[in-house]
């Protein structure tokens, strides 16, 4: 897998995730679940 592809896939699931996280969270839940999505998609690539 490329670069390009790498970013398109980590976009993807951070969409997937971002999507499930509003679904199930408050305002002030969404906040840390956005950084806990960020942190483990780091640490990935």
């Amino acid at each position: 897998m490329n670069d390009e592809e790498a970013m398109e896939y980590v976009k993807k699931l951070r969409r997937y995730f971002l999507k499930e996280c509003n679904e199930k969270s408050s305002k002030l839940e969404l906040d840390k679940c956005h950084d806990f999505i960020d942190s483990k998609l780091e640490n990935k690539f």
